[in-house]
């Protein structure tokens, strides 16, 4: 329709028709693709806030879990650091219970602290680039 309109303003030398048509068919591209680009927008908001609420369920969940993995670590810290000043010092157990005991946990690291999935996909994803609060960024 829109070319036959054009067609009919070429032939009848309107030149002010034909760009009037050229304008009407441009503005209507300009329009279409801003439509997209808040659509665009839109939908990155809904990940990042999507994104962010999975973060901090999961780093809610993990705050506890490392909290007791550092309780963990620290005791098998201390363990080795008992362990070697007695060595050290040449008083080893005499006690064989105590000393596998000893050596258990001075050699006993417990499982791999877990990491938010959420975190992961998002750095596999390249999205990091949806956070645009930099403080964020730089804390996750």
């Amino acid at each position: 329709m829109l070319l036959r309109s054009i067609t009919k303003h070429v032939k009848d030398q309107n030149w002010f028709a034909v760009v009037l048509d050229f304008l009407i068919v441009v503005v209507g591209i300009l329009i279409a693709f801003q439509i997209t680009n808040w659509n665009d927008e839109r939908a990155d908001a809904a990940k990042y806030a999507q994104l962010v609420q999975r973060l901090t369920e999961e780093f809610k969940v993990l705050e506890t879990e490392w909290a007791d993995d550092a309780v963990q670590y620290t005791s098998t810290l201390n363990a080795s650091g008992a362990l070697i000043k007695l060595l050290r010092a040449g008083n080893p157990p005499t006690d064989d219970a105590l000393l596998r005991e000893s050596l258990y946990y001075a050699n006993h690291f417990y499982e791999t602290p877990s990491l938010s999935a959420a975190y992961q996909e998002l750095i596999a994803s390249g999205g990091l680039a949806l956070i645009s609060n930099q403080a964020l960024r730089e804390a996750l």
